[in-house]
C-alpha cells in the first residue's frame, strides 16, 4: 500500500525532487564521471543508442540529462543536442567537461519545456534513467510530444519497474517447489499501486531521495494520452555487462537468474499523428 510519503501534494513532490537533485548532483557526478558507470556504459547507452539508431547529424534534446554523460556521447557521435535539467547543480558540473561547450544546456523542469524550446523542433528525444525520479510523468511524454519533429524518435530508458522497484528488493533463494525442486527467485509483493518512497539511488550517497513507482500500464497510458505510440521494446538483464560491476552498482540477483530477470526496461516512442499519416 502507498505510504504517507504518496499522499502529498505534487508542488511539494516537485520541490523535494529539485532539492534532491542539487544535494546529490556531486555524489552522482563523482560516480559517473565523463562516460558513465559500469551500468551505463554497458546497458543503457547501448539500449538507447540500439532504440533510437542512426543519429549522426541529427539535432537531439536529452531530457532530465543530469551532469551530461549521455548528451556527450551523443555529441561524439554526430549528433547535435541539447541537455535539459531542472538542477542548476547538476548542469553547473556537466559545463566542465571537455566537450561540453558544443552542447546547449538549459534549466527547466519537463513541465516548462514548451516555454524554452519551439515545438517540433528535434529528430530525437531521450530520457534515461529518471522516470522513476519523475513526479509527474505526463510532464515527461508531454515534453517529448512538443519536442518531437514528425518522424522523430524518443527513447526511454529507466529501472524496471517490477523487478526493480525498491520495495521488491528482496531475494528468495532456494525456494522449494512442490516437486520438490529447489529455485531461486524473487518477491514480488507490490507493483500496481503507484507510490512516492525514499530510496538511496547509488550506494553512499549523502542522503534518500524521493522515487515514484508507477506500473508499466500507468506509464504507457501518459504516453498514449500525449499523442504518443510505442514502436519499440527492450527489456534488459545484467547479463549483458561486459565488465565486473562495482560496489556502486552490484545490485544483487541471483547468478543462476542473470540471464533471465531483466533490470531494465526501455521504449521507443513516435507522434501518433505521424503514423497515421504514413
Amino acid at each position: 500500500m502507498p505510504d504517507a510519503e504518496s499522499q502529498r501534494p505534487s508542488a511539494e513532490h516537485d520541490q523535494r525532487v529539485i532539492d534532491d537533485w542539487n544535494a546529490l548532483a556531486r555524489h552522482y557526478d563523482g560516480r559517473h564521471g565523463d562516460t558513465g558507470n559500469d551500468w551505463h556504459r554497458n546497458l543503457v547507452l547501448p539500449t538507447t543508442l540500439n532504440l533510437l539508431g542512426d543519429i549522426q547529424g541529427k539535432r537531439g534534446i536529452d531530457l532530465c540529462c543530469g551532469s551530461g554523460v549521455l548528451a556527450r556521447q551523443f555529441i561524439d557521435l554526430g549528433a547535435h543536442v541539447t541537455g535539459v535539467d531542472q538542477s542548476r547543480a547538476f548542469l553547473s558540473l556537466a559545463e566542465q567537461y571537455d566537450g561540453s561547450a558544443d552542447i546547449e544546456w538549459l534549466c527547466c523542469s519537463l513541465a516548462d519545456i514548451a516555454q524554452h524550446v519551439a515545438p517540433n523542433s528535434f529528430d530525437f528525444v531521450t530520457c534515461t534513467m529518471a522516470l522513476m525520479d519523475i513526479p509527474a510523468s505526463e510532464d515527461l511524454f508531454a515534453a517529448i510530444s512538443h519536442c518531437l519533429r514528425p518522424h522523430g524518435r524518443a527513447v526511454v530508458v529507466t529501472m524496471h519497474p517490477v523487478f526493480k522497484n525498491p520495495s521488491n528488493l528482496q531475494f528468495k533463494v532456494g525456494g522449494e517447489l512442490a516437486s520438490g525442486e529447489e529455485r531461486e527467485g524473487i518477491i514480488i509483493s507490490h507493483y500496481l499501486t503507484p507510490m512516492a518512497q525514499e530510496v538511496v539511488g547509488m550506494p553512499g550517497q549523502p542522503q534518500k531521495q524521493l522515487n515514484f513507482h508507477r506500473p508499466i500500464s500507468d506509464e504507457l497510458n501518459r504516453a498514449f494520452d500525449a499523442g504518443l505510440v510505442v514502436d519499440g521494446f527492450a527489456e534488459v538483464t545484467k547479463s549483458a555487462l561486459e565488465e565486473t560491476p562495482t560496489q556502486h552498482t552490484n545490485f544483487f540477483i541471483p547468478p543462476t537468474l542473470e540471464d533471465e530477470i531483466p533490470v531494465l526496461l526501455g521504449f521507443r516512442l513516435r507522434l501518433a499523428q505521424t503514423l497515421r499519416q504514413v
